[in-house]
């Protein structure tokens, strides 16, 4: 409720930052509109739906400028307002993934408008730092990316122009009150699933199939002629997938974003990445004939699962190494697999993945990526008792080479 209240609160002063005229109009020495007034123009059209919380026509305008001026003095500014329009319709991770770009930059330069810089820092910042706590499954870049937010967003201190001091003070309060949510945050969650998708499994014989297959293909199945060893008595396997009466899914998941800006020198440009997740769903299996095949978890679900990247940035040299846990799950199809086991069950897997890049000039960056570094296998048992081996899958480390031109 308090992280409520603080989000709230600031985006109070960022609406009240955002009925200030923006005075670009008249543009700095080193901006300039193109074709007169005429780009100024597609900036002006774009800023009003934005403001007026219309954000699925601006990201329309913001298309429509960057179409006809791709290469713009104002280009940072239109990513800027991208985000905020991403954001404003909902589409979370783009306004992420669009924020990278800008913080790759150093943002002081990119935004140095004495009249509006400071302001378009703290949107871009309190934007970024709001949306990231908004995404379902955000990536380890997205991650890095909110913290990198959070992080500049609580040490930021450039009151706007006109902003009272006492304002400013309370807002900056409530400001790096919504950074912390971004660098800590615990969630608990339900969800009440009314019907379920199952895969099923039967064991049974042939004769008098509950899915009504004609006696012929057992037949074509023997060969043209039924005998003692293979006739419609024999038991068969059915498959099917039937609606089946869901269950409560309920669950915690905890992240802690942490830049180790405190540190000196190039050490600050490191900082880590943490999460967990539990969660809890036990669904009942049911036969054709409604009775209880088996009690389980949801198929594809694992109860506890984690992740964790130590990383490194400084914005022309990036390098990362993550860690993600997932505890073993029965698969689809898992339940009554055949063969008198009760369950299949896909073992637990710890995958071990890193990555670099070197950004070389704004235009041309140099990457490499190295996936399953400890060589995870994948590996299925069956039965829960007898853990019998079932499947094995290895492939093996994997590497790739990149690189980038923008133009």
């Amino acid at each position: 409720m308090v992280q409520t209240i603080a989000v709230t609160a600031a985006l109070s002063f960022i609406a009240y930052m955002g009925t200030v005229p923006p005075a670009r109009a008249q543009a700095p020495a080193d901006k300039k509109w193109k074709d007169g007034q005429e780009e100024y123009k597609l900036y002006t059209a774009a800023n009003t739906d934005l403001t007026g919380n219309n954000a699925a026509k601006a990201i329309t305008g913001l298309d429509a400028w960057k179409a006809k001026y791709a290469e713009s003095d104002y280009s940072d500014l239109r990513s800027l307002m991208y985000v905020q329009a991403y954001a404003g319709a909902g589409q979370q991770a783009k306004a992420v993934d669009t924020a990278a770009l800008l913080l790759a930059k150093d943002i002081s330069v990119a935004f140095n408008d004495p009249t509006t810089g400071s302001s378009d820092i703290i949107k871009l910042l309190f934007t970024t730092t709001v949306a990231i706590q908004q995404v379902p499954n955000p990536t380890p870049d997205e991650l890095a990316t909110g913290a990198k937010a959070a992080h500049q967003l609580m040490e930021f201190d450039k009151k706007p122009p006109g902003v009272a001091d006492a304002a400013w003070a309370q807002a900056r309060t409530q400001l790096q009150n919504a950074a912390k949510g971004a660098l800590l945050s615990v969630a608990g969650f339900y969800k009440h699933l009314d019907t379920l998708i199952s895969s099923q499994t039967l064991n049974i014989p042939y004769e008098g199939n509950p899915l009504g297959l004609p006696d012929s293909l057992a037949l074509a199945a023997c060969g043209g002629a039924f005998t003692a060893a293979c006739n419609t008595t024999n038991i068969a396997q059915f498959k099917t997938t039937v609606n089946q009466k869901g269950a409560p899914l309920y669950g915690t998941e905890i992240n802690w974003q942490q830049p180790f800006s405190f540190l000196d020198g190039w050490y600050q440009n490191f900082g880590a990445l943490l999460n967990y997740t539990y969660v809890q769903a036990q669904q009942t299996y049911f036969n054709p004939d409604g009775t209880i095949q088996a009690v389980a978890d949801l198929t594809n679900l694992s109860r506890n699962s984690y992740n964790a990247t130590l990383y490194y940035d400084d914005s022309v040299f990036q390098a990362r190494i993550s860690a993600a846990f997932r505890s073993k799950y029965i698969p689809n199809g898992g339940i009554n697999p055949g063969g008198l086991n009760d369950e299949l069950v896909q073992k637990s897997s710890l995958n071990v993945d890193a990555s670099t890049s070197y950004k070389f000039s704004s235009n041309l960056t140099f990457s490499l990526e190295a996936l399953n570094l400890t060589n995870q296998h994948s590996t299925q048992y069956v039965d829960s008792v007898g853990q019998r081996d079932y499947y094995d899958h290895a492939t093996g480390r994997q590497y790739f080479l990149g690189v980038r031109y923008n133009y």
